[in-house]
């Protein structure tokens, strides 16, 4: 990627596809943006300095009690967790470090419309927590990992966020996918166990897992 769109230091981590149109929106943790890339053409451009991007102040990063480095900083990180609407019509994205949810017109991305006109189309969907990965599913629920908690939320259509599973084997959740059959797949990676968050030898104790979660509601 170029370095307008990629400056030095970029952090390009999360991403989702859409296959039919021909796209791929990246999420840019560190100088925090969103990135579009044609697939067929391999031109790529870049959105950035809008407040829903950038990491909140509310949203510190806690995780069994210990509030969490990341170079040899408190962990402020910017927009990371990005997912699309069943139709691909919506792109979904949020801080990881932040408590908001936000939506906007996947079209607006791709046809690389002005800075201003896309920032004019953001809409706050509702809350979300400390999250490293989030994934939407058919019938529009938002399922995000939930750092500070060890867990899995989800924000229904309309909704209010909600726990739905806490358990210590989820040791920093990073990502998570909506699958066949009403179930949704965590990878667990200890993260914040490693050698940038720690700022010495990695913590993290093998074997790393994917769980699955039962959630319902989706048809196969």
């Amino acid at each position: 990627m170029p370095a307008d769109v990629a400056p030095k230091g970029s952090f390009i981590q999360d991403l989702v596809v859409d296959r039919d149109r021909g796209f791929a929106y990246l999420a840019d943790i560190a100088n925090p943006g969103l990135l579009t890339v044609n697939l067929a053409s391999g031109e790529t451009w870049r959105f950035q300095g809008h407040a829903s991007l950038q990491p909140q102040a509310d949203a510190r990063m806690v995780i069994n009690g210990e509030a969490i480095q990341f170079g040899g900083a408190p962990a402020n990180v910017g927009s990371n967790p990005i997912t699309l609407s069943d139709d691909r019509s919506i792109v979904y994205f949020g801080a990881m470090n932040g408590l908001d949810w936000f939506s906007v017109p996947a079209k607006l991305l791709r046809e690389h419309a002005s800075e201003q006109k896309i920032a004019d189309a953001i809409v706050r969907v509702g809350p979300k927590p400390v999250s490293d990965g989030a994934d939407t599913d058919a019938t529009g629920r938002h399922f995000f990992t939930n750092l500070n908690h060890n867990g899995i939320d989800v924000l229904p259509p309309g909704g209010n966020l909600e726990p739905l599973v806490r358990d210590e084997r989820l040791s920093w959740p990073d990502s998570v996918r909506m699958g066949p059959q009403g179930w949704l797949y965590v990878a667990v990676n200890q993260l914040h166990k490693a050698p940038p968050f720690t700022g010495g030898k990695d913590q993290g104790k093998p074997p790393y897992f994917i769980y699955k979660v039962w959630v319902g509601g989706v048809e196969e």
